[in-house]
């Protein structure tokens, strides 16, 4: 029955693919890869937990017609693991695009042949997770996803590369549950997302059930400006907890104090490109620590309409990355080793707590 899955091939020969030598080489690996795949799915599997139910649609799918509710029968759906890309497995064909978007340009829509993938996984939970507060965290999904927990919409996520939490609390019992994920290989989010990669899709990434400590910090936002005239800092933190919430930076000489304070120093380390350097800041309630690392910066544009970086000119060279489940650890290594180190390593942001 895999074998079937693998009826839509990529043709061998060069002239039709239409890409550099280069890429014609990892179009060559990909079949290789299929190749073993095919082999691999004869024998049985020895990860049986990686596998779920999956259906796959042509066309992009409106309403649900009922997969996502627990008593649901997807006996007869196939089974994909995950993390994949459904290219990758017989679904649809991997796809390439340097500058062209590959849907017609009418933002925010997307056509309706738009590919869909449908996904159910079912486990078990004992009888302790009885009102343990818990989220579903999926690390990568392409590029929007639609997410049910026992028949209970959690939530939509259309940011393919970022991870994203789901409070699934109310809807989580002990015993069984059923998730439920419809994936659309493009949504809004698409438009914002073009570059030179590969254009494939699904959950390529992990999924984790972690449950929260009661009181717990959900979720930290970090702003830290650079005062360029001064040399100074300021920094506040946006904090969602179930408790109140201390803050402690000690390079900084801040101790437990209230985490809706706005911190200000006379005198400031700055974050650069060429000199990254992160204070580190602890947020704690009774019932949890976490550790973020943040730099003070200041980007702005100034009345030339020059880009600035804590005051000094920054000019953008181009540097980007493409990554997903299908790339080998020699293709990293290459990539890596061409695009040279980026330089952008530690810059501040979100820190997710999970």
């Amino acid at each position: 029955m895999f074998d079937s899955r693998f009826r839509e091939k990529l043709s061998r020969r060069p002239e039709d693919n239409h890409v550099p030598s280069l890429l014609r080489r990892l179009l060559a690996r990909l079949r290789q890869a299929g190749a073993a795949r095919r082999s691999r799915f004869r024998r049985p599997a020895t990860r049986p937990e990686r596998y779920w139910a999956f259906r796959f649609s042509q066309t992009g799918l409106d309403e649900p017609d009922g997969f996502e509710l627990p008593t649901y029968d997807d006996q007869e759906w196939d089974r994909l693991p995950v993390p994949s890309h459904w290219q990758l497995h017989g679904y649809g064909k991997p796809a390439y695009l340097n500058i062209p978007y590959p849907i017609p340009l009418d933002p925010p829509f997307v056509p309706d042949e738009n590919q869909t993938g449908d996904y159910r996984r079912v486990f078990d939970l004992p009888d302790s997770w009885d009102g343990t507060p818990a989220v579903v965290r999926f690390e990568g999904v392409d590029s929007c996803a639609r997410v049910w927990l026992n028949g209970v919409e959690l939530g939509v996520s259309r940011g393919s590369r970022l991870p994203v939490e789901f409070d699934a609390s109310e809807a989580l019992r002990p015993g069984r549950n059923v998730l439920a994920v419809r994936v659309h290989q493009y949504s809004s989010g698409t438009y914002l997302e073009d570059q030179d990669t590969w254009r494939l899709s699904g959950i390529f990434r992990d999924v984790a059930l972690p449950a929260r400590p009661v009181g717990g910090i959900r979720d930290v936002f970090v702003h830290a400006d650079f005062d360029v005239s001064g040399g100074g800092g300021r920094v506040r933190f946006d904090v969602e907890a179930g408790a109140p919430v201390e803050v402690s930076i000690p390079l900084l000489g801040v101790g437990a104090a209230p985490a809706t304070e706005t911190f200000t120093f006379g005198q400031a380390r700055p974050w650069s490109a060429e000199d990254p350097f992160l204070y580190e800041a602890t947020l704690a309630t009774p019932a949890e620590q976490v550790r973020v690392r943040f730099g003070f910066r200041t980007v702005a544009i100034d009345e030339s309409g020059v880009l600035t970086v804590n005051g000094r000119r920054v000019v953008l060279r181009g540097v980007n990355s493409a990554c997903g489940s299908c790339w080998s650890a020699t293709w990293r290594r290459t990539a890596s080793t061409r695009r040279g180190p980026n330089p952008g390593s530690g810059i501040p942001g979100r820190s997710a707590v999970a």
